[in-house]
């Protein structure tokens, strides 16, 4: 999985190289690397197709967790 997000983030600074796309990445990268996703609970704010992957991924590996998702208003995006 490691090995997927950090070439997931070289494709996303290939196309944006702001700071907040390189720095935002590293964190991400950093956070999933140091839990194991075991019966851990998870918040995330609104919906994000790459974290919804690393869930994904982690669930085929058969890790357990609970992930809780805040909706932001008025559009109910998440």
């Amino acid at each position: 999985m490691r090995e997927n997000l950090t070439q997931a983030i070289d494709r996303l600074t290939g196309v944006d190289s702001s700071v907040a796309v390189t720095s935002g990445g590293e964190l991400f990268l950093r956070f999933i690397s140091l839990t194991s996703l075991e019966h851990d609970k998870i918040l995330t704010h609104s919906s994000s197709r790459v974290v919804l992957r690393v869930l994904v991924e982690a669930a085929a590996e058969k890790k357990r967790f609970t992930v809780y998702v805040t909706e932001p208003q008025p559009d109910s995006a998440g």
